[in-house]
């Protein structure tokens, strides 16, 4: 009975640690770090948000890459924890190897650290959907965030008044 105990207890442990990785969050208006399950956060264009890569502690040592693919720009990270350096990489080919958009973020995990390993500043450049990514040194999606992007409310109310003014105009 023991012996089941412990194997069922070492076997759980293993499946915490595979699931240990680094989490893309987003910094709210309180300063706290978000990460929006099921893409529910929704900007207007010529946003900008603070978003970093958060470890839970157990995250492997490594080389990682941070990108985006979608409207938008990414500034060169400020790294927040020791055992961790990250740079605005320009690599066409390698960002085309993760799907991502150029530039990206490399960064490089020494030790696993428990909290925000760096920050950056994703600026909205106009409207659809913007997905942030982390991937391991092994090419394998480590966490994304979807951004939704829709137009600003003085955007839609233009296109309300021209609508309202073809169907006038089609009326006359």
């Amino acid at each position: 009975m023991m012996k089941k105990i412990i194997t069922t207890l070492l076997a759980m442990s293993m499946v915490v640690g595979a699931n240990a990785a680094m989490t893309v969050v987003i910094q709210d208006d309180a300063g706290g770090w978000q990460s929006y399950e099921d893409s529910t956060l929704t900007i207007t264009p010529s946003t900008n948000l603070v978003w970093g890569v958060m470890d839970d502690g157990q995250t492997a040592a490594g080389m990682y890459t941070m990108g985006i693919v979608g409207p938008g720009s990414i500034t060169s990270p400020t790294v927040l924890s020791s055992g961790v350096t990250a740079f605005l990489t320009d690599d066409t080919a390698t960002a085309s190897s993760y799907g991502v958009d150029n530039p990206y973020i490399a960064m490089e995990l020494v030790q696993s650290v428990v909290g925000v390993l760096y920050t950056s500043t994703f600026h909205c450049e106009g409207e659809g959907d913007v997905t942030l990514y982390a991937f391991n040194d092994n090419f394998v999606v480590e966490d994304t965030q979807v951004i939704h992007q829709v137009p600003e409310p003085a955007t839609l109310a233009i296109l309300g008044i021209g609508g309202l003014l073809l169907r006038k105009r089609r009326s006359a």
